[in-house]
């Protein structure tokens, strides 16, 4: 019962940690929580997101692909010996899956990220990460920045929703800009989440910002090109 309890002591100290990002620090506390609670999907995801931040990647997707397997199993009264309810389960699993997804998009794999992504939101649709984590996925893959996302979030939310929280995006890089105006990959992002709501020539002002800064940069140059031709269109 001790063990049990210093256990969950280990986890929320592991926690705590990880929302202030001394992953080195945290690693050795969710070690201990897991010792004592071996079968807890949500130490197994913050294990996983210890493991990844300290560039230990296929650690990382073991421990995520654990606990995916842990709700599978349950789902499907395979080899599952309890420990945890359906519903923490399940949103461990769609933890999981969200940040094996970004682990993935970091490693350049973006259609595996995408579809990671696309599963996490349709088991939770409002999931703002994973629909973030989303938009950045097509991006990524250099698909339409407004009509594939869109219909693609559509489907799960509608395109008012899907609009409402890309607005919320511009948002929070004003806030950011704000703080750091000739932060060259929030202005560009900026540009791009404004295309996506048809605004165009706020776009172009966006991305002509960052050329000021970075005339050659080719993310913006091309993301400009697309607005233009967009606006064009109106």
């Amino acid at each position: 019962m001790l063990k049990a309890i210093l256990g969950i002591i280990h986890g929320v100290k592991s926690r705590k940690l990880i929302q202030k990002g001394e992953w080195k620090k945290a690693l050795p506390h969710i070690e201990k929580a897991l010792e004592e609670h071996p079968l807890d999907t949500g130490y197994l995801v913050d294990k996983g997101v210890v493991l990844w931040k300290l560039g230990k990647h296929n650690e990382s997707i073991e421990c995520f692909d654990m606990a995916i397997l842990r709700y599978k199993n349950f789902k499907e009264d395979l080899f599952y010996f309890g420990g945890d309810t359906e519903e923490n389960l399940k949103a461990n699993y769609i933890s999981a899956l969200n940040n094996k997804g970004s682990l993935f998009a970091e490693l350049g794999e973006n259609k595996k990220a995408r579809e990671l992504h696309q599963l996490a939101l349709k088991l939770d649709k409002n999931r703002k990460s994973a629909m973030i984590n989303l938009k950045n996925d097509y991006i990524n893959e250099g698909l339409d920045l407004k009509g594939d996302l869109i219909d693609s979030i559509g489907g799960i939310h509608g395109e008012e929703v899907a609009k409402k929280i890309i607005l919320e995006e511009v948002k929070q890089h004003d806030k950011v800009l704000k703080i750091e105006p000739k932060n060259i990959i929030v202005l560009v992002n900026k540009g791009v989440a404004l295309a996506e709501l048809d605004k165009f020539k706020d776009s172009i002002k966006c991305y002509d910002k960052a050329l000021k800064i970075e005339p050659k940069n080719k993310h913006a140059l091309k993301c400009k090109k697309f607005a233009k031709e967009e606006a064009k269109k109106k």
